[in-house]
């Protein structure tokens, strides 16, 4: 009687296990369980699209790949789209079209207007400072900053020779060579020292 008993407390055992560790979907990750061989856990079991080794796909309202939350599609950058983008606000998958400056355009190889290599265009960088767009394969590229300008300012500090140490101190000078009016980077002028007493 006894061995019956424990026959089957080993079956009841081993089926409590097989029970709770499940791929219900088949897509090769399970729910949480005792001796589970799952690289990661399933955060729903019912739908094989849905598992830690999916690729996430963004803004669709769906977490593929158990993350917790969907990813949110970024800005498409100045020219071809790639993947899932927003374009002037509105989402845009791989192949639709071009992205010019934040406007979709549907048609053309370029964004329009087209540019001859080397054009340059005005345009002010998210620094607000003056820029230029330079064109490359026919459209304008991102605004960079135009050379010698100034904007923004980087100080440039020139310093003297420290002084002689009197009453226990060394100092120096230092001049911004361009100007800026500010000081974020300037160099220290003034440090202790230590004086030998002749005897």
């Amino acid at each position: 009687m006894k061995k019956i008993i424990f026959v089957l407390s080993l079956i009841f055992l081993v089926s409590s296990a097989y029970a709770l560790c499940e791929d219900s979907d088949g897509d090769g990750y399970g729910t949480k369980a005792l001796d589970c061989d799952f690289s990661a856990l399933d955060c729903d079991d019912s739908n094989p699209n849905i598992n830690p080794g999916k690729t996430e796909v963004c803004s669709n309202g769906i977490d593929e790949d158990c993350s917790g939350k969907d990813l949110k599609c970024v800005d498409c950058p100045h020219g071809s789209i790639y993947m899932k983008c927003y374009c002037g606000g509105t989402l845009y998958e791989n192949g639709a079209g071009k992205c010019c400056n934040g406007v979709f355009q549907k048609t053309g190889t370029y964004c329009l207007p087209y540019c001859e290599l080397a054009q340059t265009v005005d345009c002010i960088t998210k620094q607000g400072c003056p820029g230029m767009r330079y064109c490359f394969n026919g459209e304008y590229k991102e605004c960079y900053d135009k050379p010698n300008d100034n904007c923004p300012c980087l100080e440039e500090w020139n310093c003297s020779q420290w002084s002689s140490c009197i009453n226990g101190k060394v100092s120096r000078t230092c001049t911004d060579k361009k100007n800026c009016g500010t000081t974020k980077f300037k160099p220290g002028t003034e440090r202790s020292c230590l004086e030998e007493t002749k005897k």
